[in-house]
């Protein structure tokens, strides 16, 4: 097992193993210096260095990347709705909103106050075209923030006020 975080380990034999912090496999990944296959193998023992490049890769629209690493760490923990949260975030991203749904419902299962989750899966049941799940998920999202601080929330609020226009504009008065 390679120590990520010391930058140093002990072979089998018990001498010293040079390695690279995970911080510097990271970085080399995230600079395509190092195949993200190879730093997946290296890092399977640190999944916070795989969840933290994964974020990176996602917030800078690297889509592609990111859905390998987070499918990687869900193949690690299928247990974990944070990892499914996010594989699902991405994949609703790149517009595979079945497959999204599927990882999202299991993260919600698995968490069902993570406020993230449910508004992600509403946004899914919308892309889906399931209108009464995505407007239960974003009842849920809106009832667990009541003080209105959570980001996602807020989001959620915005979707519910979305959907509302939207029947105004169908339903004629």
């Amino acid at each position: 097992m390679t120590d990520l975080t010391h930058g140093e380990k002990k072979a089998p034999d018990g001498t010293e193993m040079e390695t690279e912090p995970g911080s510097d496999l990271a970085a080399k990944a995230a600079q395509g210096q190092l195949p993200l296959k190879e730093f997946l193998e290296r890092s399977k023992d640190a999944p916070e260095e795989i969840e933290r490049l994964g974020t990176a890769f996602y917030e800078e629209g690297r889509l592609a990347e990111a859905g390998t690493l987070f499918r990687a760490l869900v193949e690690m923990n299928s247990e974990s709705g944070c990892y499914r949260n996010a594989l699902g975030a991405v994949l609703l991203a790149r517009g595979e909103h079945e497959e999204a749904l599927e990882h999202l419902q299991k993260a919600v299962e698995k968490d069902p106050g993570n406020i993230d989750a449910l508004v992600n899966r509403a946004e899914a049941n919308i892309a889906c075209r399931k209108y009464d799940d995505a407007h239960r998920d974003i009842e849920a999202a809106i009832e667990l923030d009541p003080g209105k601080q959570n980001p996602a929330a807020n989001r959620a609020r915005k979707l519910a006020w979305g959907m509302a226009e939207l029947d105004r504009a169908i339903k004629p008065e």
